[in-house]
Parts: C-alpha cells; sequence; structure tokens
C-alpha cells in the first residue's frame, strides 16, 4: 500500500467512528456555551475590559480541547490493538513505520482544525455573549512567546498545545497498548506531576505535562520557563519517547 493510501485509510478511520464526532462536538458546544453564557454574558462591563480576557478564555478552553485530542488520539490506535484489527493494517501494510507515520500527519491535521476552529468559536461567542448583554468588550493586548501584542503567536501556542496533547495520546498508546491504561496515564500523570512540585518548585518545570501546560502562560511572570522554552522543552520528550514508541512498534508482536 503506498503511503496516500495509507493516509487516506487512517482519514477513513478517524472519520468513520462516532466517538471522534461526539467528542469534537462536545469540546465545541462546551466551549460555545462557556464562553457566551459564562463569561461573555455573565461578567460585568469592568470584567471585559480586561485586556487578558480574551486570551485567559481561549488558553482555558484548549486545555479540555487538548484532553479530547489526546482521547481521540488514543482511540484511533488503541481500538486496532483491542479489536485486533491492527493485524489487517500490517497484513496490508507490512511497513509498521509507514502506518504509524499515516497516524501521526492524520492526527496532526486533525488536532490543527480541532485548536483553531475551537479559538474561533471561544472568540465569537465571547463578542457574541458580551453584546447579547449590552457590552463591549474591551481591547485585548495578548501576552504572547514574542512578549508583544502579536495574534499569530497566541495561534502558535494553542494550536501547539492540541497537537502535542494528541501526540502524546499516540505515543503512550504506542507505548501501552492498552485502551484503559492509555486514557488512565492521560488523566493521572499531570496530577502526579503535580505532587512533585510539593517537593521541588524546580524540577516541575522539566517534567513533560508540566512544561506543556506552561506552553499556554497567560502572565509572563508566572514562575517556571516561559512558553517558547517550555515548547522546546516538551518537544525533546516527543522526540525521546515517540523514537522509543517507533522502535518498540517495530519489534514488537501486535498482540
Amino acid at each position: 500500500m503506498s503511503q496516500m493510501n495509507q493516509l487516506k485509510a487512517e482519514a477513513k478511520k478517524l472519520l468513520t467512528v462516532r466517538s471522534t464526532y461526539f467528542l469534537t462536538l462536545l469540546v465545541w458546544v462546551a466551549l460555545a456555551a462557556i464562553a457566551f453564557f459564562g463569561v461573555g454574558y455573565h461578567d460585568t462591563a469592568a470584567e471585559l475590559q480586561n485586556p487578558l480576557l480574551v486570551q485567559n478564555s481561549i488558553f482555558g478552553s484548549l486545555r479540555f480541547a487538548g484532553l479530547i485530542s489526546a482521547i481521540v488520539a488514543i482511540l484511533l490506535l488503541a481500538h486496532e490493538y483491542r479489536y485486533n484489527t491492527i493485524n489487517f493494517s500490517f497484513t496490508l501494510n507490512p511497513s509498521r513505520s509507514s502506518v504509524l507515520a499515516a497516524k501521526f500527519v492524520v492526527l496532526t491535521g486533525y488536532s490543527i482544525i480541532l485548536s483553531l476552529v475551537s479559538v474561533g468559536i471561544v472568540i465569537g461567542c465571547l463578542h457574541a455573549g458580551a453584546a447579547a448583554h449590552g457590552h463591549m468588550i474591551g481591547t485585548q493586548a495578548y501576552t504572547v512567546i514574542s512578549g508583544n501584542g502579536y495574534l499569530p503567536g497566541l495561534l502558535l501556542q494553542s494550536v501547539f498545545y492540541v497537537w502535542a496533547m494528541a501526540l502524546a495520546g499516540l505515543i503512550v498508546t504506542a507505548l501501552l497498548r492498552n485502551l484503559v491504561a492509555s486514557i488512565a496515564f492521560i488523566f493521572i500523570f499531570p496530577g502526579l506531576e503535580n505532587l512533585v512540585s510539593l517537593i521541588s518548585k524546580t524540577l516541575v518545570n522539566y517534567l513533560p505535562f508540566s512544561d506543556l501546560g506552561a506552553v499556554l502562560k497567560v502572565d509572563t511572570r508566572e514562575l517556571g520557563f516561559s512558553a517558547g522554552k517550555s515548547m522546546i522543552i516538551f518537544l525533546i520528550y516527543l522526540a525521546v519517547f515517540g523514537f522509543i514508541s517507533w522502535w518498540l512498534f517495530l519489534k514488537r508482536d501486535a498482540n
């Protein structure tokens, strides 16, 4: 099977599973409701003048979107092990690297769409909610990687976070090869990192999910690394554990 056909096959797997649509719609409906009613309509006129209001709302919402992207990535691979259809994929395409690469590309496309649409929904519903209450949102001064009011930087942080969570889900599943264990890991491990912060404020800055969370920094005065440095550190984690998962994906039996 050619790489293009493998990409089409993986895209079809993603788009023919009802959970993909359910989880994606869940994210967008939840973000729209929170942005419209919880912030835009509910906040006072003075609160809506906060220059970081939109960025706060976007970054807070993307933590949920990132979690969902990780679950979608887990389901994409874990279901194949659960129902033993992974052997069928290997029969059609003996190149396991090609199979894994196709999943990477498909999840990258999905996470980009999920993040950008989520940002658009949050911004639109914030303004709509404020207008419905007879208010307007004040001028926004985004504090992004460059430290200037630079909207592309905010979008970069947003896309990176959701994309990185999706890849984390894929890598964890490739290592554990179990649906329940992979989902449990995504939920539990970040909490364990928070416990480390009680022991060492310095060490926690080098832990993967703590760094990924720091990508969505709202205030540059917060403790820890900057968003840019956090991206680099998490990319290193992705590269190392991505290589390990790829090597084991090639060497271990499908089951």
